[in-house]
């Protein structure tokens, strides 16, 4: 059954361009195993600054000189 699964969730993430990926381990209740799969372009990006580089500092300053 796991690999009719697998099969399908292969199609549908190339069809729609994306990738199904567990966020947490499997969950078990009682005779039945749960397992979540979560699109990865759900989520916000972890960088913040659009894809810009981050800006350097104005300079560097050494000590003893100026």
């Amino acid at each position: 059954m796991y690999e009719e699964f697998n099969k399908w969730k292969s199609e549908v993430e190339e069809k729609e361009g994306c990738q199904y990926v567990k966020q947490t381990s499997q969950k078990q209740s009682g005779d039945k195993e749960y397992i979540y799969f979560f699109c990865h372009r759900s989520f916000d990006s972890r960088t913040h600054n659009n894809g810009k580089k981050s800006s350097k500092s104005g300079g560097s300053v050494k000590i003893g000189h100026v």
